[in-house]
């Protein structure tokens, strides 16, 4: 236990190890299996209170937890570690959703956190394998987050429209330019990783770098958000729908 919690270990993370291609295994399951359940959720919410109460553990859980190893590790620090990365920001709103049902928190939190932390989980920035506590953090909360982020859309879809995409495009240029202008400058952060790329090898290396960085990444969230509504449209429409053509599908995609 004292080794799991420790600072350091000398148990280093490795890329596509057997733990990590069970953690993707484990993550594609929660996703496909909360998916599979759409109809259900919509005429039977109730009856997965139990599934909303135990997203709710883990995202809080995962939060506090980690707050509560950087403070005992003795490496917290406000350019660090506070919770104001996407994913972060996608598992806050997930939590209030979960409990309030905000509509703009549930379309915050879809578009949010499902594609973002779904790629950090395949690509992690997490520094030690499964014999210490931050693999087991980073994953089960990169994990939750889509899982939240697909129950509420798949409890409440009506809220995930097109406007709704451009509403939480426009909220969150509003919150990383608070972030890139303000927040980052004055504490020496990189937040959002406005000022440059993880260190783990992400799709953001594609971006390129200085204005040009800024610019595609502003290009790609946008393309990210369109894509994922058009993906979620189809998967809700077409069961419902037989033979229902993709021009016509994105027919009504435009529409709707």
């Amino acid at each position: 236990m004292k080794e799991w919690w420790a600072k350091t270990s000398e148990h280093l993370f490795e890329q596509f190890s057997p733990s990590h291609i069970g953690m993707m295994g484990v993550a594609a399951a929660g996703v496909a299996f909360i998916t599979s359940l759409k109809d259900k959720l919509v005429r039977q919410l109730e009856k997965f209170k139990w599934l909303r109460v135990a997203l709710l553990a883990l995202l809080l859980a995962s939060e506090v937890s980690y707050q509560a190893w950087t403070v005992s590790a003795g490496v917290w620090s406000v350019a660090g570690h506070l919770p104001l990365h996407l994913c972060a920001v996608a598992s806050l709103a997930a939590v209030v959703a979960l409990v309030t049902w905000n509509e703009t928190l549930i379309q915050f939190a879809f578009f949010t956190g499902v594609i973002p932390p779904l790629i950090a989980v395949i690509t992690p920035e997490v520094p030690y394998g499964y014999r210490h506590y931050r693999f087991w953090k980073f994953f089960l909360h990169h994990m939750s987050i889509p899982w939240s982020a697909l129950f509420l859309a798949t409890a409440k879809p009506h809220t995930i429209t097109l406007r709704a995409a451009f509403k939480v495009y426009g909220l969150l240029a509003i919150y990383a330019l608070f972030i890139g202008k303000g927040f980052n400058p004055a504490t020496g952060a990189n937040y959002l990783y406005l000022s440059q790329t993880p260190n783990a090898a992400t799709p953001l290396d594609f971006l390129g770098s200085g204005r040009t960085y800024t610019i595609n990444l502003a290009i790609a969230v946008m393309a990210m958000f369109l894509g994922q509504y058009c993906c979620w449209k189809f998967i809700t429409q077409i069961p419902k729908k037989t033979g229902l053509t993709l021009p016509v599908f994105f027919r009504r995609v435009l529409v709707s």
